[in-house]
């Protein structure tokens, strides 16, 4: 049973090839035993000289050229070179340029005025004659009605 050591690398050897489809062609790589290599590979995994190699760690072979891994062996001819901060080192449309923006005028912005409004009328209807009293007032948020 294997996982691949990678950060942010979710190749498990317990994941079905059938609900997984990146899992079918996996080859697991061995770790290198050269302590030069090793520190090198660690870096580029982006795991910190804490973390624990033991003779069981594994990288998947999708951080790889496919012809440096052997299927054989499980050992790979280069280092590892795609992950998934890298876009599995597919090439990322480079950002276009923005635009060219007008300097600000130094000038303050023109003050603002207000307005003087006409205040709303309230126009008295006479009550409903369905048998309440309606009283109406000057504000008309504060009507009230009663009932007989």
């Amino acid at each position: 049973m294997s996982r691949c050591v990678a950060a942010v690398c979710s190749a498990d050897s317990r994941k079905s090839p059938h609900l997984y489809p990146f899992m079918r062609d996996i080859i697991w790589v061995k770790w290198p035993s050269d302590k030069a290599t090793s520190s090198r590979w660690k870096r580029l995994i982006r795991r910190d000289d804490e973390y624990e190699i033991t003779h069981r760690t594994r990288l998947c072979s999708r951080h790889f050229d496919r012809d440096c891994v052997n299927k054989y062996t499980g050992v790979a001819s280069e280092d590892p070179k795609y992950f998934a901060w890298n876009n599995w080192g597919q090439s990322v449309k480079p950002r276009k340029t923005p635009a060219v923006r007008a300097t600000p005028d130094p000038s303050p912005p023109p003050a603002i005025t207000l307005q003087q409004t006409t205040p709303i009328s309230v126009v008295k209807q006479s009550p409903p004659e369905i048998g309440c009293e309606v009283e109406i007032r000057e504000d008309p948020v504060h009507m009230e009605i009663s009932g007989k």
